[in-house]
C-alpha cells in the first residue's frame, strides 16, 4: 500500500523530475568520514553536506557529549525533510561508526529530488531508503557500500523519470481532522516560527538573520506523515515563496507520541543540537488555553480555520 493514497501538493518546479541518492557520514568499512563521491552529486546534495552534515552534525558532537553526560541525549535514528528553492530531500540517519570504532557520527542516506511533489519524494524515497538501509549496514567494504548507494541512486532516478503529476488533496482536509487539543498544539508550535512565517495579512519584506525553530508534538506521528503535513502547512504559510527549511523527526517516542523539530530559514550550527536533544533538553511547545486568545493565537486560529474551510475544531 502506498504511504500516501492521495498527494497533497503541486510539483516543486516546472522542470522535468530528477532524483538521486547520496551517502555521507561514517561506516565501519572506512577509517574516517566517507568520501564525497558516494552517489548523487547535485547542488542540493552538496548543500546538505555543507549545511547539515559539516555544520549540523560534525560541529555539534561536543554539545551531544554534554547532553549524554546529563542523561538528556537520544541516539541517532531520524528522518529529515529538507526543502529549498531548488528542490527537496528526504534523509535517513542511523547510528554508525568508522573502522576504528568512533561512534559519534551517524551514517546518512539522502534522497534528493527536483520537479516532484514533497509527498512523491517522501513516499518513494522512504521506500528506496528502507531497502538500502539494511544493505548499507551489511556492507563490509567501501566498494560494497558504493554499490548499494549506486543501486539506490539508480532506483530513485528511474522512479523520477516515470513520475507523473497527480491531483492534490487539500490541506484543509487534514486540518479538519484535528481535535481541539491538536489544534491548540499546532498553534503552540507555530508561535516560535511567527517571526519567520508570515500568516495571512502579515507581509514582511525582509527575513530575520537567523532561522526560527520550534519542537512540535502536534502532527508528529507517524513521522513520515508528520513531515508531509508540516511541509504542506509551512508552504501554505509562505504563500508560494520557498525558503530553506528542515523538518526533523526522530524514531524515538515520548509518552504516547513523538515530536518534529522545525527549522525555518538559514540555520545556525547550534540549531541542529536538536538532533540528539531529548525532551528534557528541549521540551516540545506546550499548548496553553490562554494563548489561543492573545493576538497571535486569534490570528493563527483564523488562518487555520480559513485553510480548513471553516471545519477547524477549537
Amino acid at each position: 500500500m502506498a504511504l500516501f493514497p492521495k498527494k497533497v501538493e503541486s510539483f516543486l518546479g516546472l522542470n522535468a523530475a530528477v532524483a538521486g541518492v547520496s551517502a555521507f557520514g561514517k561506516h565501519p568499512c572506512y577509517a574516517d568520514h566517507l568520501p564525497l563521491d558516494l552517489g548523487d552529486q547535485s547542488q542540493i546534495a552538496a548543500r546538505l553536506r555543507q549545511t547539515f552534515y559539516n555544520g549540523g552534525i560534525i560541529a555539534r558532537v561536543g554539545d551531544w557529549e554534554n547532553l549524554e553526560k546529563a542523561g538528556k541525549a537520544i541516539p541517532f535514528g531520524h528522518y529529515v525533510l529538507y526543502r529549498d528553492k531548488d528542490g527537496a530531500a528526504l534523509l535517513r540517519l542511523w547510528p554508525s561508526s568508522d573502522s576504528v570504532q568512533r561512534s559519534d557520527i551517524p551514517l546518512v542516506l539522502a534522497a534528493v529530488a527536483t520537479g516532484v511533489s514533497v509527498d512523491w519524494l517522501i513516499a518513494h524515497a522512504a521506500d528506496v531508503l528502507a531497502d538500502a538501509e539494511p544493505r548499507c549496514k551489511a556492507a563490509r567494504t567501501l566498494e560494497e557500500l558504493r554499490a548499494v548507494v549506486q543501486s539506490a541512486d539508480e532506483e530513485m532516478r528511474k522512479r523520477a523519470a516515470a513520475a507523473k503529476k497527480e491531483a492534490a488533496e487539500p490541506l484543509g482536509s487534514r486540518l479538519a481532522e484535528l481535535s481541539p487539543a491538536e489544534t491548540a498544539g499546532l498553534v503552540a508550535a507555530l508561535r516560535p516560527l511567527w517571526e519567520y512565517i508570515p500568516l495571512d495579512g502579515d507581509s514582511r519584506a525582509e527575513l530575520p538573520d537567523r532561522a526560527a525553530t520550534s519542537r512540535s508534538i502536534a502532527w508528529a506521528t507517524p513521522p513520515l506523515e508528520g513531515l508531509s503535513r508540516w511541509s504542506a502547512l509551512i508552504d501554505a504559510a509562505l504563500g508560494g515563496r520557498i525558503y530553506q527549511y528542515f523538518l526533523i523527526a526522530p524514531d524515538q517516542t515520548v509518552g504516547s507520541g513523538g515530536w518534529i523539530d522545525l527549522i525555518v530559514g538559514e540555520p545556525g550550527h547550534r540549531q541542529f543540537t536538536c538532533l540528539r536533544a531529548g525532551p528534557a533538553a528541549i521540551p516540545p511547545a506546550a499548548a496553553k488555553s490562554d494563548e489561543l486568545t492573545d493576538d497571535f493565537g486569534m490570528k493563527a486560529l483564523a488562518w487555520l480555520r480559513k485553510l480548513s474551510g471553516g471545519k477547524l475544531a477549537v
